[in-house]
């Protein structure tokens, strides 16, 4: 059945799946029902939903997710099979008693996309229905209905939800909690916390819900409830609120409150000589202890015109002492986002200091430097000044040329912005690296090229080298080549080398080639250039082995122990059942050392930190693809999820969710989760370095 799941169901495959829905081992069918699911054909539906019936509570649960998944991939206009899920669903409610099973149905109800309001109505009074089956101490039912209401609300803005159930909402938001401390997926915080975003997704959060919920005992409601600061209509009441919650001890409440106070009218408004009260509580949480909480309001200060000054001597204050690349010390992270924030706010102030930070021995401050010219250029322009603009386009010009990929790609979008062919050189020399992001970058930058054929020569070539490369992971790029080629050949003339190779390559390699995504444009390029159809005809790589039951319960036992290269241990439980050959994939690479050294490229206050690239970037990974798996746990804060580009995608670069991300729900495989060392992901900033990654027994791992 793995086996089968991993190869998404195609032809034969199907069966074993197929023939675990009737095994007489009520795991077996559990995981049967769950794998038909992940494969999101709607048209498996009525055999998953069969299994609502199942003897086994735990199995009826399972066949209400797959349900769920098996129509997540429907879109508007197409909801026929999400019509017949509900039903099925609306069905089961009449016999179902188990509170579990009850949960799982709710969740699915409400994760369901209608394209119309009947469609959404429906879902809202079935999950009305499952609050009025549960006894006021029973968590799983409750805590189902809300995370059913949160997504149904969520998903569809414009519908607006019924008194009852604005009314239920209310009642958990508001609930009293004799636990200050509890913040497990299955407490009554996680109810408060589904119930104010549910609230806030339907425009029904008001004043004395925000002020409950800031001196909520839990974080993420307090932070929650500071996002929601915005629905006040009083100006100065929504300021009283917000400066409550930036005087909050967590710095995730922190991030939120400078967040809604960019977003708050009166911020908007305030973005002028009188910024006041709102831009000065931005300059004082610019010495915040957190680094988190610092650079979202350096990042804010870009809409302060009054703080130039601030800025400057921020960004100043990176050229003038030692910068190390990631935390700790005297690290750039300040100086370079109070860089790119002067850029916006003061074009003509950041030219001075983009030659110097363009020299910076740091890679990241130059790429900051590329970020900053770009940003200028765009300010300029929206404001019709002109100074610096020369320099700025000189800085872009030299940066496209740095050693570091990451810079050069900077330095490219900012050239790509301009529409400056000019810099066709710099796409061009691009091309023979083997840099993804780089190469998408320089294929956009030659849109349009007056330099046709040597264009189509170099880009030819670029594709044909990382081909040879048969990583399925080069799909973007690869792509973003195949797609330029595309554009450039119209009207190209038909006898030239290039494009008889072209012709050529896309026959005898393109049509077949091991990505079906990329044969399927290469069909269409060649459709182009030769006015015949020749349908694609794939020829994928073997799939990596998956691993033996034996290997997998010996995973089951195992923590993973991420040691940070500036001190700090982050202990991980591998979520084997869950997700066996994506726990697979990150042991394996862990154990080849693939992770030593690598960094978390990116951090995104109160959403996520990633990292595990090669390249320090999103599209440079291992070679291969793995599948998703998806699962009903949800993205809470300290799961960790497998980063993609689309479905099964997966290269081997994770993510650690910081806040609980449920947006994130039923797209994103979960693996692992963090069960000590949080607070070292807290404070893990752009750039912080994995010094390894090793396996060790429960009970052993470092307190």
């Amino acid at each position: 059945m793995r086996d089968a799941e991993d190869s998404r169901g195609k032809g034969e495959q199907l069966a074993p799946l197929r023939a675990g829905l009737a095994a007489s081992d009520p795991v077996i069918r559990r995981l049967a029902v769950r794998g038909l699911g992940r494969l999101e054909r709607p048209e498996l539906s009525m055999e998953i939903g069969g299994l609502l019936a199942d003897a086994v509570p735990e199995v009826r649960a399972a066949a209400a997710h797959a349900l769920g998944q098996s129509v997540h991939a429907v879109r508007d206009g197409e909801d026929t099979a999400v019509t017949r899920v509900l039903a099925r669903l609306s069905d089961r409610l009449e016999v179902e008693t188990d509170v579990a099973v009850l949960g799982a149905i709710a969740v699915t109800a409400g994760r369901l996309r209608h394209s119309t309001a009947d469609g959404q109505a429906a879902a809202e009074a079935l999950l009305l229905r499952v609050a009025g089956l549960g006894t006021g101490s029973e968590i799983e039912p409750r805590l189902g209905v809300a995370r059913g209401l949160e997504s149904l609300l969520r998903r569809h803005p414009d519908h607006r939800p019924s008194v009852a159930t604005v009314a239920w909402l209310r009642a958990l938001a508001m609930a009293p909690t004799a636990d200050a401390t509890a913040s497990d997926s299955t407490s009554e915080a996680r109810l408060r916390r589904l119930a104010v975003a549910a609230l806030a997704s339907a425009g029904a959060v008001d004043e004395g819900l925000v002020i409950v919920g800031l001196g909520d005992p839990d974080d993420e409601v307090r932070r929650l409830a500071a996002g929601a600061v915005t629905s006040i209509v009083d100006p100065v009441r929504r300021m009283g609120l917000l400066q409550s919650a930036l005087a909050d001890a967590s710095p995730r409440v922190r991030v939120a409150a400078l967040r809604a106070l960019g977003n708050a009218g009166d911020a908007r408004n305030a973005r002028n000589a009188t910024t006041s009260l709102g831009c000065a509580s931005v300059v004082r949480a610019v010495t915040d202890p957190d680094p988190h909480v610092r650079s979202v309001a350096i990042d804010s200060l870009g809409d302060c015109p009054n703080e130039v000054e601030t800025l400057v001597s921020l960004a100043t204050r990176g050229l003038e002492r030692p910068a190390v690349a990631s935390g700790g010390g005297a690290a750039w992270h300040d100086s370079a986002h109070a860089l790119v924030a002067l850029a916006r706010v003061a074009p003509h102030r950041v030219a001075v200091l983009l030659p110097r930070y363009a020299e910076h021995s740091v890679w990241q401050l130059r790429m900051y430097a590329a970020r900053a010219a770009r940003a200028a250029r765009a300010a300029s322009a929206a404001s019709a000044a002109t100074a610096g603009a020369v320099g700025r386009v000189e800085v872009l010009a030299a940066l496209a040329r740095d050693p570091h990929p990451n810079v050069r790609e900077a330095a490219l979008r900012g050239l790509v912005a301009h529409r400056w062919h000019q810099a066709d050189d710099a796409y061009l020399e691009a091309l023979a690296s083997d840099d993804g992001q780089l190469l998408i970058a320089a294929a956009e930058g030659l849109d349009g090229t007056p330099r046709r054929q040597q264009a189509l020569a170099a880009l030819l070539g670029a594709l044909e080298r990382v081909t040879a490369q048969r990583r399925e992971t080069s799909r973007d790029p690869r792509l973003a080549l195949l797609e330029r080629l595309g554009e450039l050949v119209v009207d190209a003339e038909s006898a030239s080398p290039e494009v008889v190779a072209l012709r050529t390559w896309l026959v005898e390699a393109g049509l077949v080639d091991f990505d079906p995504a990329v044969a399927a444009v290469a069909s269409e390029v060649l459709e182009r250039l030769t006015g015949e159809r020749r349908d694609p005809a794939s020829r994928p790589l073997s799939r990596e082995p998956l691993p033996s039951g034996s290997e997998l319960e010996d995973l089951g036992r195992a923590r993973a122990v991420l040691r940070l290269a500036r001190g700090g241990e982050v202990v991980l439980r591998l979520l084997v059942e869950d997700a066996p050959a994506n726990v697979w994939r990150f042991v394996r690479l862990a154990r080849a050392g693939t992770f030593d050294g690598l960094t978390f490229h990116r951090v995104v206050p109160n959403f996520v930190i990633q990292g595990g690239s090669p390249g320090a970037n999103e599209y440079a990974g291992d070679g291969s693809f793995t599948r998703d798996e998806i699962g009903e746990r949800s993205h809470l804060r300290g799961t960790v999820g497998l980063s993609t580009r689309g479905r099964d995608t997966g290269d081997g670069q994770i993510f650690v969710n910081l806040v609980d991300n449920i947006r994130l729900d039923f797209d994103y495989t979960i693996f692992a989760e963090v069960i000590a060392g949080m607070e070292w992901v807290d404070a893990i900033v752009e750039g912080a370095a994995i010094e390894s990654v090793t396996f060790s027994e429960p009970g052993s791992e470092p307190r």
